[in-house]
């Protein structure tokens, strides 16, 4: 695991220094840079995880046609190992991954990527045919920045290393601001810097710098060949069970120690169930709670170390935390990202670093299983929308809103008032809408742009096969895990040195549930129906129908009081700060709920304050 970087332009060995050094947090452990040819440089910072002493990078094929530097784990790579040995390949190291890669990339050329299950972000300079390959595994679970102009090229594993280089501008993307407010996050390929773009997840980039030529396409993650094939529907569970427990053996291989995040809930206690079973000695566990009982699920996860008798590591947190870590929270996103569960996942993030190395996390699950509450409200949604009329809708949406505000964690006022908001727009705008910081008029009052932020959702929902609820769940796959969740995971990890893998992203466990029809994994208001009928024998049955309780933080409570407060001076001149200022008193008044909104421009000002 490490951060990447490197360019081809103007420049020398002083650069990629400046650039490595913005990302020490992501490779403590040692880096290296090579320019392997007159102004193309590739450097790396390395957390060392599977071979300390073989993995160095870049990492050099044997005639030194071949460079590689790879961010990332690639959990199958002994059994690719076999074939290329097999192939007349003879290794330098003893089990280093990265060598694996490299010698696949020479062999089978980019038809390696359906070979692989892992997590990755690599760039590859093949000399002979003059050409700079970058690639992200398919959900984009390591991160991949890029800005191009004609045979000058950037790139890094995060914004800022990337903006290091005095190439590239600090403009601010006007589309991306609206797609911020939208989303609450910066959807692929755009980035709040204007001419910097991420790499999609599931594509590669492949630049021939001697004729300035750029391309950026998907790649087919799995050939037909190599699909999992589905047992009879009776054994699916049986199925699911045996690849969910594969999938936590590949994640435990590693040369330093592994725990598991355990939040109490189905998955999280899914993953300690099979990790339990490794007999590695006693398995060690980590969670976080709240000082305030809506947003605290330290007691379920409690229960769940005892039953199954690890090792398990626990601390509070309350608002004055929060406040202590804020600054750092917005360097570790370097760009902003306005989910708050930013906030645990970097205490719990620092608190495994402590006893662990690698960490396993339950991210995925909700995406593919249907876990998340929209899930729930799709049915009665389509419902309501065939038989109320606009105005009746109207009508019950204003009743709605005199509601009192309640700041507990879902609580039944802010889900009756974001379901109501989304259903004023077209099927394919429920989703954004309900999610969304701010409804489309306000965004275009508050960053005076007409953009619409939902149009590339909209595109996507139109073209993806199936009924509503694929629809839906391809929307979270797409967007909110690979710009929101993976994202966070990402950068609080990192900041700490932490790796964490997601056994729910498995390559063969995602393609068995892709394969599922509907009712497997969603029937009625049961989510993840696969899931709890695979792990019946291993969990205690009230974790099994637990209902999903969220990484939740009080957000709301805390402007509410407030203990947080916009810095409205930052925001001067990027967005409307009256209308900023106008619904910030709003929320503290108890006249709306604006929490969404209040730690999106937050994030943003305390970023622009610090860029």
């Amino acid at each position: 695991m490490c951060g990447i970087a490197g360019f081809r332009g103007e420049g020398d060995g002083s650069q990629i220094e400046k650039m490595l050094a913005k990302m020490i947090h992501r490779g403590p452990d040692e880096g290296g840079w090579q320019q392997v040819e007159p102004g193309l440089f590739l450097g790396m910072r390395r957390l060392s995880i599977l071979d300390t002493p073989g993995g160095h990078q870049p990492m050099f094929s044997p005639d030194h046609k071949h460079v590689l530097v790879f961010n990332g784990e690639i959990y199958n790579h002994e059994s690719i190992r076999r074939q290329l040995t097999k192939n007349g390949f003879i290794f330098q190291s003893d089990h280093s991954d990265t060598e694996t890669l490299l010698n696949g990339l020479v062999h089978w050329g980019l038809d390696v990527l359906p070979k692989l299950n892992g997590m990755w972000a690599f760039a590859w300079w093949d000399a002979t045919k003059r050409c700079l390959t970058m690639c992200r595994d398919r959900f984009g679970k390591k991160p991949l920045y890029y800005w191009h102009r004609d045979q000058e090229l950037v790139f890094g594993s995060e914004l800022q290393v990337v903006r290091t280089h005095p190439a590239v501008g600090t403009d601010l993307d006007r589309e991306a601001l609206v797609q911020y407010f939208g989303f609450g996050y910066i959807p692929a390929p755009k980035s709040l810097i204007a001419g910097v773009q991420k790499l999609p997840a599931g594509h590669l980039l492949q630049f021939w710098p001697d004729l300035g030529t750029l391309q950026v396409k998907s790649y087919a993650f799995l050939d037909e060949s190599d699909r999992i094939q589905l047992s009879a529907p009776e054994a699916w569970p049986d199925q699911a069970c045996q690849l969910l427990d594969r999938a936590v053996q590949r994640r435990f291989l590693s040369d330093r120690p592994v725990g598991v995040f355990l939040s109490g809930g189905l998955d999280s206690s899914s993953l300690v169930a099979l990790a339990s079973r490794q007999n590695r000695g006693r398995l060690k566990t980590f969670s976080i709670g709240f000082d305030e009982p809506s947003f605290d699920e330290s007691a379920y996860a409690q229960a769940v170390a005892t039953h199954f008798g690890t090792e398990h590591h626990s601390a509070q947190f309350s608002s004055q935390d929060a406040l202590q870590v804020t600054a750092d929270v917005v360097r570790t996103l370097d760009e902003p990202m306005a989910d708050a569960s930013i906030l645990p996942m970097y205490w719990l993030c620092q608190l495994a670093v402590q006893h662990v190395t690698v960490a396993l996390g339950g991210d995925g699950a909700d995406e593919w299983l249907g876990g998340y509450d929209p899930f729930r409200a799709l049915r009665l949604a389509q419902g309501y929308a065939r038989l109320v009329p606009h105005w009746a809708h109207r009508l019950i949406q204003k009743s709605v809103d005199l509601l009192p505000v309640s700041h507990a964690n879902m609580s039944l006022d802010f889900r009756l008032k974001r379901t109501l908001r989304g259903l004023a727009h077209p099927a394919e705008r429920w989703l954004p809408v309900w999610m969304a910081p701010l409804e489309p008029k306000q965004i275009a009052m508050l960053t005076g742009a007409q953009y619409d932020p939902f149009a590339s959702a909209v595109q996507h929902w139109h073209q993806t096969p199936g009924d509503l609820f694929e629809k839906t769940r391809s929307f979270y796959l797409q967007y909110y895990l690979q710009d929101d969740i993976l994202t966070k995971v990402d950068r609080a990890s990192m900041r700490h040195s932490l790796e964490v893998r997601a056994p729910f992203l498995d390559r063969d466990w995602a393609d068995f549930v892709g394969q599922l029809p509907r009712q497997a994994w969603f029937r009625g208001s049961t989510s993840k129906r696969i899931l709890r009928q695979a792990m019946a024998e291993l969990l205690p049955e009230a974790v099994l129908k637990r209902p999903k309780k969220g990484f939740g933080v009080p957000i709301g409570r805390w402007f509410r009081e407030k203990t947080l407060q916009l810095p409205l001076d930052s925001l001067q001149g990027v967005i409307d700060t009256q209308l900023a200022s106008d619904l910030q008193n709003r929320h503290q008044k108890g006249q709306s709920d604006e929490r969404a909104f209040l730690w999106a421009a937050y994030l943003l000002g305390h970023w622009l304050k610090h860029r």
